[in-house]
């Protein structure tokens, strides 16, 4: 299995669906702005993914990019699991 599925998983489904519909992966640049598709997915990873709080720097160009990344990666699997919900 995948580990990015596994990061998926973590996902609720009702918050992989907005993800998706909203096409915040696709909207998403390395931002700090506030109201932003970044900080909608860096609050979903820190809250769903990243427990240890190893990216937990708003601030951070480096922590924002590597979420960002994760999500780019995960993208097919949040897809594969909503198409399997309907």
């Amino acid at each position: 299995m995948s580990y990015y599925k596994v990061l998926a998983e973590r996902i609720p489904a009702n918050v992989r669906k907005i993800i998706l519909e909203e096409c915040f992966i696709d909207k998403a640049f390395n931002t700090n702005n506030t109201g932003t598709a970044m900080e909608y997915l860096f609050d979903v990873y820190e809250e769903f993914i990243d427990a240890m709080g190893e990216f937990e720097d708003w601030s951070c160009f480096k922590c924002r990019q590597a979420i960002l990344d994760n999500f780019k990666k995960m993208k097919i699997y949040l897809i594969e699991l909503e198409n399997a919900s309907e």
